[in-house]
C-alpha cells in the first residue's frame, strides 16, 4: 500500500484515510493515521465525519481525527478533506464548500453554537460528498454537547465496558489515553 501524506504548515505530518473515491490513487482510509498518533487531551479538537447524508450517522462508520487546536483541524479540512470529497472536475462544488469553511477560519472566537451553525451550513453544502458529525473539543464531545450526544453515549458505554467510570475519565492517565484512542479509532471500523 502507498501512503498519501500531508505536511502542515508547521511541519506536522498527517496520513489520510477511510473514504475512497475513484479519482484517488490510494485508499483514503490511510489519511488519518498520523493525526491519530497525537495524544488526546480534553483540549484536543476532534473531527468526526461520515459519508451518507441520507442515513443516520449511527448506522455507518465514521472517520475520526484529532488535532492540537481548531486552526490545525480547519487547515486539515481545507487542504485534505475537501480534496478527498470532491473530484478535480467538481471544482465549483469544492469551491462552494471552501467558502463555507473559510467562514469558520475567519471566526475570531469559536463558540459551540457558532460551530454548530457552521457545521449545519457546511453539511448542507457538501451533501452526498460527506458530512461533519462533530468538530469541537474532546471535552465538549465527551460531555455530549450539541451534535456529540451520540458520540458521548457511545464513549460512556465503551468506558464502562472497560471498567472506567466516565466521570473519572482522565486522558493524562496512560490507560485512559489508550482507551480513548481505541474508542475513537473503532468508530471508523
Amino acid at each position: 500500500m502507498v501512503d498519501l501524506g500531508w505536511i502542515s504548515g508547521d511541519g506536522k505530518i498527517y496520513l489520510w484515510g477511510t473514504m475512497a473515491y475513484a479519482w484517488q490513487r490510494v485508499p483514503a482510509h490511510q489519511s488519518f493515521e498520523a493525526a491519530r498518533k497525537l495524544p488526546v487531551s480534553f483540549d484536543s479538537w476532534v473531527l468526526a465525519v461520515y459519508d451518507d447524508h441520507t442515513r443516520s450517522s449511527a448506522e455507518q462508520p465514521k472517520t475520526i481525527a484529532w488535532f492540537c487546536d481548531p486552526e490545525e483541524a480547519v487547515q486539515f479540512m481545507d487542504e485534505r478533506l475537501l480534496a478527498l470529497w470532491f473530484a478535480p472536475e467538481e471544482a465549483a462544488e469544492r469551491d462552494a464548500a471552501a467558502v463555507v469553511l473559510s467562514k469558520l477560519k475567519a471566526a475570531r472566537k469559536l463558540k459551540l453554537k457558532d460551530i454548530e451553525a457552521w457545521r449545519k451550513a457546511f453539511n448542507e453544502t457538501t451533501k452526498a460528498k460527506g458530512q461533519v458529525l462533530w468538530l469541537g473539543t474532546f471535552d465538549d464531545m465527551q460531555r455530549g454537547e450539541a451534535s456529540a450526544d451520540e458520540l458521548a453515549a457511545d464513549l460512556e458505554f465503551f468506558l464502562e465496558e472497560n471498567g472506567v467510570d466516565p466521570v473519572e475519565l482522565n486522558p493524562d492517565d496512560p490507560r485512559h489515553q489508550k482507551l480513548v484512542v481505541e474508542f475513537l479509532i473503532q468508530l471508523g471500523a
